[in-house]
Parts: structure tokens; sequence; C-alpha cells
């Protein structure tokens, strides 16, 4: 198997170092967002089943309009990779 290399930010990009789980508590994304009139919300990442629904929860309850990237989205466990939530 390849080893894959680790996706690195790109010059300029945003850093957002998270406390835990959620991508909003305890972080500056919220404000950010908001600076630049960002609404509509594209989640792609790891751990659906963790931090990825507990990041989504939080946007919508500050009114983001939320899109789940099924297909990029993933967890350790495959019975955790898809959403419970539709």
């Amino acid at each position: 198997m390849r080893k894959q290399r680790p996706a690195l930010p790109e010059s300029g990009e945003i850093v957002i170092d998270k406390p835990g789980n959620g991508a909003f508590h305890g972080t500056t994304l919220h404000a950010r967002l908001r600076a630049r009139g960002i609404t509509p919300l594209l989640s792609a990442r790891m751990t659906t089943d963790v931090c990825v629904q507990s990041s989504v929860l939080e946007a919508n309850d500050r009114g983001y309009a939320c899109l789940l990237v099924e297909e990029a989205t993933a967890s350790y466990s495959p019975s955790s990779s898809k959403p419970r939530w539709r």
C-alpha cells in the first residue's frame, strides 16, 4: 500500500486549530466566516460520526446552510462512515 502525504494548507489559507470535536466551539471559525459573508458550508473530512457530525450541528445552530459531501467523509469504522442524519 502506498503511503499518502498529509494534506497541507496552501499559502495564505486560514488554519484553525480546534480544541474539541466541533469546528466552532472555542475557535474563531464563526467570526471568520461571518466577516466574509459566508453562509453555505460544505463539510468533507474525518470522522463522520464524531467531528463531522458535531461541526455540522454547530454550524446549523449558527444559521449556516450545511451540505455534507458524503463521498469526501470517512470514519475509522465502515459502519460509522454513513451519516445517521438526513
